[in-house]
């Protein structure tokens, strides 16, 4: 196992290790997407490079957040690219602050290509990519659009299909319709923007000090505080099943994926990781036993081994 930072060491590690060492690599440019949307990116540049990993992170989160799994990543040599995406951090937005919206599912894909498209010449190959839930699903998207430029995928936790929590499918999706009808860019969840002051018992993380040092971040910015999604978010995002597990689609993704499911996942559909598993001609599937969905942010004697295991898959 790798020489990893402990939770009881990570505060003052950000400040003192991480953070330093970041800010010295890290390029910052607005990418412009199709619609005209801003899109705030970072690169990382690796000292000697052997390979980029492009980063997707996930519904309400931001760049800042991984800034400790980043860390690993350049010091394995490996320069990664991330980026807020629409509605997130430092992009653009089209709700109110607080509010995570998109009438099309396919935004996000745009974004994505646009962000490809701008720093495809400049990227140390081979080329990686990394999605954790709904940047899961993004990834999961851009790989059945075009698996070939990606030399391997890690797919974390991915929004495949959402978690109903014993809900019925079929009266989700028809409450998410007819809420965006009249609730078009107001939250599905009322005051959750502010979510980060709820108890560390209420998330989804198990590591105290990492959970804390989010939520410090989000606190610090109003641009990095989480939020809501909209009913139109919700009934995009259901529609994502069809589009990734449509007949054809897993099974053209033709390079090695690594896909890690929590076990005690509440927020996504490890059903739907399990099908594509089964579609899909290369893919690892990883179930992590006593593991949340915030897999990166668990304690050290689960997320060490996870770190371990995306490492030497990306060797």
């Amino acid at each position: 196992m790798r020489a990893y930072i402990r939770e009881s060491e990570i505060t003052k590690a950000m400040h003192e290790i991480i953070i330093p060492y970041l800010e010295c690599r890290r390029a910052i440019r607005t990418v412009t997407s199709t619609d005209g949307t801003a899109l705030h990116t970072v690169h990382y540049e690796a000292d000697n490079p052997r390979g980029t990993v492009i980063w997707l992170h996930g519904l309400c989160e931001n760049t800042e957040k991984y800034r400790e799994q980043i860390f690993y990543c350049l010091r394995e040599h490996l320069s990664v690219l991330i980026y807020d995406h629409r509605g997130h951090g430092k992009s653009g937005r089209s709700a109110p602050l607080g509010v995570i919206h998109v009438d099309r599912f396919e935004d996000y894909l745009t974004d994505f290509e646009a962000v490809y498209a701008a720093y495809e010449k400049s990227l140390t190959r081979p080329l990686y990519l990394f999605g954790h839930s709904m940047g899961g699903a993004v990834a999961a998207c851009a790989l059945a659009q075009d698996s070939a430029r990606f030399t391997r995928a890690i797919l974390s936790a991915p929004m495949l299909d959402l978690n109903y929590r014993g809900k019925d499918r079929a009266i989700v999706s028809l409450a998410a319709a007819c809420r965006s009808l009249t609730r078009r860019k107001k939250p599905i969840i009322k005051n959750q923007r502010h979510s980060e002051n709820r108890p560390m018992h209420e998330t989804n993380y198990r590591s105290p000090a990492r959970f804390e040092i989010e939520r410090a971040l989000r606190l610090s910015d109003p641009l990095l505080a989480s939020g809501s999604p909209s009913a139109p978010w919700v009934r995009a995002a259901l529609r994502v099943r069809r589009e990734i597990l449509a007949k054809g689609i897993p099974e053209h993704i033709n390079i090695p994926i690594l896909l890690l499911s929590a076990e005690k996942e509440n927020r996504v559909s490890n059903e739907a990781h399990a099908l594509f598993a089964a579609r899909a001609p290369q893919v690892t599937h990883v179930i992590l036993p006593d593991v949340h969905h915030e897999i990166l942010f668990a304690e050290d004697e689960r997320v060490f081994p996870v770190l371990d295991q995306i490492l030497d898959f990306l060797q």
